[in-house]
């Protein structure tokens, strides 16, 4: 049986963790880092470590208008992030033999088209090309898009409004 002890430490920048496809939830430690505890027979398991955006979903224009709406046109919304700041890392650990492995993720400071982080204690994370960090293109273009939408959602509501309160009147 091998354990794996994957502590990610650095850059506030909280990434989601997938091993072999599934979603690990982390613990925090007394130093406030999360800490994944991972447990199997494998020698090696496929790692993603990524920032995923609301609007990278197929279904984020619905979902933004309905936010709009359920937060009263934006008054209630909780505000984002200035930054589409991403990585998408796919990768392999490696876990030759039977034992416990403890490997720290450090995460550096975001600079665009650089390594996004380091590996400390064991080394069974194989380094590779996805390992940097990026703005998200896509996330960015969305946001812009789902903005002129609300502008125009806001005053189509205030025209209504008006509308109404001139015909009751």
């Amino acid at each position: 049986m091998r354990k794996v002890t994957l502590e990610v430490a650095g850059y506030k920048f909280e990434p989601e963790i997938r091993v072999d496809g599934k979603l690990i939830r982390a613990k925090k430690n007394k130093e406030k880092r999360m800490v994944y505890v991972i447990e199997t027979e494998k020698s090696e398991l496929e790692l993603d470590i990524y920032k995923w955006y609301e609007e990278e979903s197929k279904l984020w224009l619905l979902m933004t208008i309905v936010f709009y709406l359920i937060s009263l046109f934006g008054i209630l919304d909780i505000k984002k992030e200035k930054f589409c700041r991403s990585l998408k890392y796919k990768g392999k650990m490696l876990l030759p033999e039977d034992k416990e492995y403890n490997t720290k993720i450090v995460m550096a400071d975001y600079v665009a088209n650089e390594l996004a982080f380091g590996v400390a204690g064991d080394q069974i994370i194989e380094d590779n090309d996805s390992n940097k960090y990026f703005e998200d293109e896509l996330v960015i273009s969305r946001r812009k898009e789902a903005k002129t939408i609300k502008k125009f959602l806001t005053i189509g509501i205030i025209l209504v409004v008006t509308a109404l309160v001139i015909i009751i009147v």
